[in-house]
């Protein structure tokens, strides 16, 4: 904002050059603006962007989609996630809109997003899934100490603490709290088995258990950093980010990104099926999520809808 000039209370963003024309649009979006003197702490520890707005599939079912967002969402819950952010899509099932809100926005576990898409002559990649993140970082610019950037079929798996928040903190620590990014690899876990995940006594009637609990085969082959790998980032001190890695940072004394190790924490990544350039060569059964297991469970058993 130049010195004397208004601070806007919303902005849209437009395609055309002629005239910001309406019908190419973005919504208006708020403004959000702190003094830098002014600047309120971050009332949470770890958030979670979902960053690939919700849509439904062809052939998809209410149930289906209901379940995989439970599964998400009380996953993260365990994992000590205190804010998720989903952005939805015209397109989804009203009755998931609502379902969500009455059930997770009343505790502050969950911002419900709608998302409309730029009309454009080229595809855009998911639905404008870069454009997400970047509404998603500042949205929560100020709000949350730590945020992931990840999606629905994806955790972030601590090995060394049982929170995302302590281990964040620590690494935070272990670099002088001036490093922007935390880079998580890519592994993938595959139900070789291929599991029914029928329902366990007390649960939701219909209702199967989570895969994040259930599945256990982590697949061999690895991605490099910065391929497949999603990131934890200080929203403060970053910029602007890709899908698998951070692109800017504030000016100074700050790091862009570190590499978490493997022995640490990684991206689990929730697969149907295997990538094709991956095979169940040299997999090993990982039971760490199974310490969430009974969180997850007892969660699901008191909040039958």
């Amino acid at each position: 904002v130049m010195p004397g000039s208004e601070i806007p209370e919303y902005v849209a963003l437009s395609t055309s050059r002629k005239d910001c024309d309406v019908a190419y649009s973005s919504d208006y979006v708020p403004v959000r603006y702190s003094e830098p003197s002014t600047q309120p702490q971050p009332q949470v520890g770890v958030g979670v962007c979902v960053q690939t707005p919700l849509f439904t599939e062809t052939g998809e079912t209410y149930e289906h989609t209901k379940q995989q967002l439970l599964d998400f969402i009380e996953m993260n819950r365990a994992l000590g996630v205190e804010l998720i952010t989903l952005y939805y899509l015209a397109n989804i099932d009203s009755r998931i809109v609502s379902f969500l809100r009455d059930r997770y926005a009343k505790e502050n576990l969950l911002q419900v997003v709608k998302w409309k898409p730029f009309t454009v002559n080229e595809p855009m990649h998911y639905f404008g899934e870069l454009l997400v993140i970047q509404e998603c970082l500042y949205r929560n610019l100020h709000r949350v100490k730590y945020l992931a950037m990840i999606d629905i079929d994806e955790i972030v798996l601590p090995y060394t603490e049982q929170s995302l928040g302590t281990m964040m903190h620590k690494l935070d620590q272990d670099h002088n709290g001036n490093t922007a990014s935390f880079v998580f690899k890519n592994v993938l876990f595959y139900d070789a088995k291929r599991t029914d995940r029928t329902s366990l006594p007390g649960l939701c009637q219909g209702y199967k258990v989570p895969k994040f609990v259930q599945w256990k085969l982590a697949l061999a082959c690895q991605f490099p950093y910065g391929t497949r790998s999603k990131v934890i980032v200080r929203p403060d001190l970053a910029v602007e980010l890709d899908i698998h890695m951070i692109v800017s940072t504030v000016h100074g004394l700050v790091s862009r990104s570190f590499n978490v190790p493997q022995d640490v924490a990684v991206l689990a990544h929730y697969r149907d099926v295997p990538l094709g350039e991956c095979n169940l060569d040299g997999a090993k059964e990982d039971r760490t999520a199974m310490k969430y297991r009974e969180q997850v469970l007892d969660s699901l058993k008191h909040n039958c809808v």
